[in-house]
């Protein structure tokens, strides 16, 4: 291996001199003389492979061009594969010198010697010999006693990195293959350095780090063989200081790529950091190439296989694993797994020193107490996390042999545990997971554990770490005891464990009594691993609890499934995969019964749950157990079992299919609310289908003559009894402790004498067009003519609702049954407004309207039906919006983006359409899930740029909207790619997209400018809120994109033009617009008026824009809510600027125009999902949510996660 010098560092050669330096002044290009071979790239990052190529022939040609572009070759891709190869050791080292020579390397550099390498050995002293035979026998290079020796050769490493000039290119070529297994891997250090930020590239820069294989004296002097003191291929590689210093990034100067140079085998510390600072660099740039596979290509040889490698880029270890590797030499891979384990799960299992238990690993033997305990933790891991790794661990290595040492009982207890973990993911509740937790909680009362005087006898280090282990089997036990159904027998009487000095790692178990409690304002100090066992568990223990008392007929009002799933979801949805897999199997368990509680919540139909809702948080629940650590599918079945006992469909919306169960159950509880006992019949005929337990009362059906019930309630109905039919809900089902579930809709052409002769907003409607519809949908679509088409608009002015829809219900059924959904949920959602009321629209209503939403959905889909494309994207639009009613957002997107596909594939759309679609473009970005660069944009964004003169009335509008979608796309994909999510566009792609938006916002401004300037007080709001629309997508690229918070500090004058603007729009209101003020079915000014809340700095104008939300803002602009946007902004003014505001306060801020922030600011928010109630002093009702803000300091680094509800008054909610 030729040896070349290191690269500058600051203004001095790290370990050499000039003498030493590169010969090239430049990197080399590759010539394309190996075009003419058959070449394959093994991976993306790493690894190419040549046939037909012959080192032999290489070194007969005339030219030497072809070794060169063999050289670039391998510093370009990190390792070249030559299969069978006829070549000699003698020609090998012929080649590696031509190599090394003409890719620059300096004259005093020649081939490594190995400070162990043997004198006189038969290859020559430049050649080492790996040899399993040679080993045994005590000779070659890898008979190497000391573990550590062992490890810096079998481990990750570099070669030779010790030596003040380390090789620069290294060959290895296969004689004879083991009986199985032998391959060897191969990791890109360029790879690795182009995975670090910005900021962590330019400080590691500036670093270098030591590199020692001083052990290699005492494995020398083990061996009865002097070190190699001469000249090692560099007359600055001699004596016997195995010592040296260089950079942390090296520039390759074949290639000019920047690598990261540090290996677990040599490198010891980072210089001018402390050592607790080293430590964790080290193994943050460790795992970067041991735990990211697709870093890594792994080759399996053929006899005569040839690989040549970049040693200055490229790190490299062997698979241990065939047959013959002796247990020592695994412990490579083992040690890797201990420092994941540190790094994943000692936030959840902090018992274990991993340092420590190295130390004591390496100086020990196979069958010591370490090794039994880095075996059991190492089994824990890989199936905790499921792992793909080269180590195989089995359990028999965790057993004490015959008359083996009994002495240390506390790593007995530990080795238990960590076996229960593997077990318990192998097969929950299986036979031997149990056993081994019981086996450890009987070592621990063995010990006394439970009893604090104990630990009166320990030293204070000693008794934290027993009382660790303690509180971790307690907790264990009873979360295993909750899942399984199982006695717990563990009542520990002792002291919870504190954080030690030592501890640099937060750990959960001071905050296992935290648990009791259902509001978890916060959590202390922890991380994501720790933040995501906490947020899992509370929802889970509410979901238990919700069903333990339902087994009791008891009904928790402030639980709901529903809720909680949602909740639960919503959470998680800020947590990173890695914390959450991190958990196994407690996670997918717990979300298994999360997910059942939901499932029975819905066969009971006791807390007035919509199906709806129940489906789609199921399938968010279904979708975490499928891509949790690969799927479980045990868990998958059984939830697939359950789920399709209780829906026909998984995919669509259905009406409620389980009314008749719901019924029986009811028919179950007598008068006073108590439980009968009842069977249900797999089968149950027509009637009589419920049969009392022997010696019950019989609750059969009714004797004849019994007067029938026509009419009332559908509770009272089930019931039998008489109905006092009093709306929304009667005073019987009230009085009785019943769950009212509302009235059928009345027969065709009946209306009762209150609506008859009282009900003076009645919408009749007109002469039939539709001879097919009943009088309910005929006046359904009336009302929306009447009053949703005016009124849904906003502040854009189109005639798209009053006009293109009201043509299109009358032809297409689909839209027809569309338009009913739609005026059913309009019309009970208002005056669930009007009331004061904050929950969704009533249970009937929506019933109502998803099942001509089902009905829309299959005329969409069937076969036999033929619609323009105009129209199915008409009722994708419709489709929309009921998601909107319904107060599903991400159905909308969904949605939304499924039309913008079709949009694409049909090609073109009438203007009415495509305005619409346009104007809801942004709400995938708002409200979807998914990667931003997997939405579709529609063609018409890609294909064209914005005009200087727009030609119709539509078109400022539209071209707005088009900038808007890109706008909020790129600021959502730069979000994604700061973020280090996979398979993102690159963000100097994503720059370069920007400044050719900046130019069209612009061109859109002049062009704007240049229309005839509106009179029309509607006309002079939809410009207004134009403008205002545009100077929130220029702020947004004048900030990087939402860099982070502090940069919108910049954007004063665009936020004092915006309020402006503002408040202008609010006098063209206030001057006679009309409308109602209920819903609107496109973008309003409540996104931009809480944006700028949010994001200002000035007091003044944050508080302006909250005002003027009132004044401006409808009470649902598609899926944005006023009333909790306000909230929010309200609370988030407060916690940064350190202020409380009331109706007095806020006036008199506004007024001195005081306030500087005086707290980190929120970049982010998580809310849960539904509102709960909370009384007054007076009587009345405020609302609550709980959220959840996420702050950053000026350094753009986070500070934590801030609880506290924002409160929502049902008195602030609509206008008409």
């Amino acid at each position: 291996m030729p040896a070349v010098v290191p690269l500058e560092n600051a203004n001095r050669i790290v370990g050499g001199h000039a003498d030493s330096r590169p010969a090239i002044q430049a990197p080399l290009t590759y010539a394309g003389g190996l075009d003419g071979f058959d070449a394959a790239d093994v991976t993306p990052v790493i690894g190419r492979e040549i046939t037909g190529l012959q080192i032999r022939d290489l070194l007969k040609a005339e030219s030497s061009s072809l070794i060169r572009d063999v050289a670039v070759t391998v510093s370009q891709r990190g390792v070249l594969f030559l299969k069978n190869q006829d070549v000699t050791p003698s020609e090998m080292k012929d080649f590696m010198l031509k190599l090394t020579s003409l890719s620059g390397c300096p004259s005093s550099s020649g081939l490594h010697v190995h400070p162990l390498t043997e004198e006189g050995s038969e290859l020559g002293d430049q050649i080492s010999v790996i040899s399993s035979e040679k080993q045994k026998k005590g000779g070659g290079l890898t008979h190497q006693l000391s573990d550590v020796s062992r490890f810096a050769s079998a481990g990750w490493h570099s070669d030779i990195t010790f030596e003040r000039v380390p090789s620069d290119y290294a060959m290895l070529k296969i004689h004879t293959l083991p009986p199985s297994g032998g391959d060897t891997l191969w990791a890109s250090g360029y790879e690795v350095y182009d995975r670090l930020s910005a900021p962590m590239k330019t400080f590691l820069e500036g670093l270098t780090a030591t590199h020692d294989a001083s052990f290699f004296h005492d494995e020398a002097a083990r061996l009865g063989n002097p070190l190699r003191q001469g000249e090692r291929g560099s007359p600055l590689n001699k004596g016997g200081n195995l010592t040296a210093v260089h950079p942390l990034i090296r520039t390759n100067p074949v290639t000019g790529w920047k690598s990261v140079y540090v290996n677990k085998g040599f490198t010891k510390r980072i210089n001018g950091v402390t050592k607790d600072e080293s430590d964790v660099l080290l193994q943050y740039l460790f795992n970067l190439v041991t735990q990211n596979h697709d870093v890594q290509v792994r080759y399996r040889w053929s006899k005569n296989d040839v690989a040549i490698w970049d040693n200055r880029s490229t790190f490299h270890c062997r698979d241990l694993e065939h047959a013959e590797t002796p247990p020592l030499e695994r412990i490579a891979h083992l040690l890797e797994i201990l420092d994941i384990y540190a790094s994943r799960l000692y936030p959840i299992w902090p018992i274990v020193n991993t340092n420590e238990l190295k130390e004591a690993l390496l100086a020990t033997s196979a069958n010591s107490s370490a090794s039994r305990l880095a075996h059991a933790i190492a089994l824990a891991t890989v199936a905790q996390l499921k792992l793909s790794t080269a180590w195989r661990g089995s359990p028999a290595a965790c057993a004490l042999d015959d008359g083996g040492d009994e002495s240390n009982p506390l790593d007995n207890l530990r080795v238990s545990f960590f076996l229960h973990i593997y077990y318990e993911n192998l097969e929950g509740g299986g036979r031997k997971s149990l056993l081994s937790l019981r086996e450890a909680i009987t070592l621990a009362q063995i010990e006394r554990l439970e009893h604090e005087s104990t630990y009166s006898s320990w030293d204070e280090q000693d008794q934290q770490l027993y009382r660790r282990v303690l509180w971790l089997l307690f907790v264990t036990e009873r979360g295993v005891a909750l899942l399984h159904k199982l006695p717990a027998i563990l009542k520990p009487n002792i002291l919870l464990p504190w954080y030690g000095v030592a501890d640099d790692v937060a750990h959960i178990l001071p905050d296992f009594l935290k648990l009791d409690s259902t509001k978890g304002d916060s959590w202390g100090p922890g991380n994501d691993i720790q933040r995501a066992d906490m947020l899992v568990t509370r929802q889970w223990m509410r979901a238990v609890l919700w069903r333990a008392a339902l087994r009791f007929g008891i009904i928790i009002p402030s639980i709901s499934p529903v809720d909680i799933a949602r909740e639960f979801l919503s959470l998680i949805s800020v947590i990173p995969a890695a914390a959450l897999e991190s958990h196994g199997p407690t996670v997918e368990f717990k979300t298994f019964e999360i997910a059942t509680a939901v499932i029975d919540a819905m066969a009971s139909d006791f807390c007035g749950i919509s199906d709806d809702q129940s489906r789609q948080v199921l399938h968010g629940l279904r979708s975490i157990l499928m891509s949790s650590r690969g799927g479980n599918e045990k868990l998958l079945q059984l939830l697939n079992v359950r789920m399709s006992a209780i829906t026909t469909s998984s995919l669509l919306p259905q009406p409620y299919n389980v009314e008749r169960f719901v019924e029986d159950v009811l028919l179950s509880m007598g008068e006073d609310g108590t439980w009968k006992s009842l069977h249900l019949m797999p089968s149950p005929p027509a009637e009589g289908h419920l049969s009392a337990e022997p010696g019950s009362q019989d609750i059969g059906m009714p004797r004849k003559g019994t007067a029938k019930v026509r009419t009332g309630c559908k509770t009272c109905k089930a019931r039998r009894v008489k109905c006092d039919e009093q709306r929304p809900t009667c005073l019987r089902c009230h009085k009785a402790g019943k769950i009212c579930r509302g009235y059928d809709p009345p027969p065709i052409g009946h209306y009762s004498w209150e609506e008859l002769l009282f009900r003076n907003k009645l919408v009749r409607p007109g002469p039939s067009t539709l001879p097919d519809a009943t009088i309910d949908e005929l006046r359904l679509c009336a009302y929306y003519g009447a009053v949703v088409a005016p009124s849904v608009n906003g502040p854009v002015l189109h005639t798209f609702w009053t006009g293109f829809v009201n043509q299109v219900l009358h032809n297409e059924p689909a839209a027809r049954h569309a338009i009913v959904a739609i005026g059913s949920l309009f019309e009970s959602s208002s005056a669930a407004l009007r009331n004061g009321q904050i929950a969704a629209a009533p249970s009937d209503a929506n019933k109502h309207a998803l099942m001509h939403y089902n009905t829309a959905i299959r005329h969409l889909m069937s076969p036999k039906v033929s619609m323009t494309h105009d129209a199915v994207l008409l009722v994708c639009i419709l489709f929309i919006c009921i998601e909107f009613l319904r107060y599903n957002g991400r159905a909308a997107a969904t949605h939304a983006l499924h039309a913008v596909s079709l949009l694409n594939s049909f090609g073109h759309a009438r203007e009415e359409v495509l305005c619409a679609l346009l104007h809801l473009g942004t709400v995938p970005y708002h409200f979807g899930t998914g990667a931003a660069s997997s939405f579709e944009l529609p063609l018409q964004i890609d294909q064209t740029r914005c005009p200087r003169i727009f030609s119709g009335p539509c078109q400022p509008q539209a071209w707005l909207d088009s900038l808007s979608i890109q706008t909020v796309r790129l600021v959502r994909l730069a979000k994604e790619c700061r973020a280090g999510a996979s398979h993102v566009i690159p963000l100097q792609k994503i720059k370069e997209a920007t400044v050719v938006l900046d130019r069209d916002l612009d061109t859109w401004w002049s062009a704007f400018q240049d229309t005839e300037h509106a009179t029309r007080d509607e006309l002079a709001i939809m410009r207004k809120f134009q403008e205002a629309q545009f100077l929130h997508a220029k702020m947004r690229i004048s900030t990087d994109l939402d860099h982070n918070e502090y940069i919108w500090a910049t954007q004063e004058a665009a936020f004092r033009r915006f309020i402006t603007v503002c408040q202008e729009a609010r006098g063209a209101l206030s001057n006679g617009y009309g409308g109602g003020r209920a819903f609107v079915f496109g973008m309003g000014f409540s996104e931009l008026l809480f944006r700028t809340v949010h994001k200002c700095r000035v007091l003044k104008l944050r508080l302006e824009a909250l005002a003027l939300m009132d004044d401006l803002c409808w009470a649902r602009e598609t899926a944005w809510d006023r009333t909790l946007l306000k909230a929010l902004g309200k609370k988030i003014i407060e916690v940064e600027h350190g202020v409380e505001l009331t109706r007095k306060s806020i006036d008199t801020l506004r007024e001195v125009g005081a306030g500087e922030v005086v707290g980190p600011l929120v970049r982010d928010f998580v809310l849960s999902p539904e509102p709960e109630p909370s009384a007054n002093s007076d009587g009345s009702t405020t609302w609550r949510r709980r959220v959840t803000l996420i702050r950053m300091d000026p350094e753009g680094k986070s500070v934590g996660m801030f609880d506290d509800y924002v409160e929502i008054r049902p008195g602030d909610l609509v206008e008409e």
